[in-house]
């Protein structure tokens, strides 16, 4: 597989990882924000896992 491929794959389940804990906050349960992004529940749980089972802060950007 090509490095551009690799690349991409990455930058799109990052972006389908940011939006799944989005519908998380909102109150969706994990399978069904699994379900609306277009990943496997097993994947929306490894999230959940590497978050340590706490739905993650988003980012603030910082005024400099």
């Amino acid at each position: 597989m090509s490095e551009v491929l690799v690349m991409a794959s990455r930058v799109v389940l990052k972006e389908r990882e940011d939006l799944f804990w989005v519908r998380v906050r909102e109150g969706m349960s994990a399978a069904a924000a699994c379900e609306s992004v277009g990943v496997n529940r097993r994947q929306g749980y490894r999230w959940i896992k590497a978050a340590g089972g706490r739905i993650p802060v988003p980012a603030v950007a910082s005024s400099g």
